[in-house]
């Protein structure tokens, strides 16, 4: 008996020292959480009005016109495109979150590859799971589509309030 009880307290000890070694050695994104606010920086509006970006660097021979054609044309502004409605339930016996919103497109051009971010929140309101879905949908110029039972992931079981917005979008 007294040597299971020693073998218990080297185990325990080995254990400890194993987190602890971890916590010291691991990278710092690794041990920190990520928040909803953290995770997408200036997502929401993309007006270029951001001090922290800098501008694009122009070449001296040319104008600030032809850097700005030089910039890939992918990305497309987010401040014309919009989660109108969203809803969630639970799919896969109560694991998976389904989720279902209309997304509009008031821009002159058609946009693909939408990067949602969904926070979902425990009753008391502390944070429970975040997921990131890339939908590889085109939406028409100046159009509304509908994504019904789009499978955003697995959520913690004690989440019950969901809140999506779009990360990024694309030019089709």
């Amino acid at each position: 008996m007294a040597m299971r009880s020693g073998l218990a307290i080297v185990t325990g000890g080995l254990l400890l020292s194993g987190i602890g070694g971890w916590l010291l050695l691991a990278p710092q994104h690794l041990r920190e959480p990520v928040g909803l606010a953290e995770a997408a920086p200036a997502a929401a509006e993309d007006d270029g009005s951001n001090p922290q970006t800098p501008p694009p660097a122009v070449a001296p021979g040319r104008a600030p016109r032809e850097a700005q054609a030089m910039l890939p044309a992918a990305a497309a502004p987010l401040k014309r495109i919009s989660l109108v409605r969203q809803s969630w339930k639970r799919g896969g016996m109560g694991s998976k979150a389904l989720a279902s919103f209309t997304v509009r497109n008031r821009n002159g051009f058609p946009i693909k590859d939408l990067e949602i971010l969904c926070a979902f929140r425990s009753d008391d309101g502390s944070y429970a799971t975040q997921r990131r879905r890339v939908l590889h949908e085109t939406v028409k110029t100046r159009s509304r589509k509908t994504f019904t039972d789009t499978l955003i992931g697995h959520v913690n079981l004690n989440a019950t309030y969901a809140k999506c917005r779009l990360l990024g979008a694309s030019r089709a």
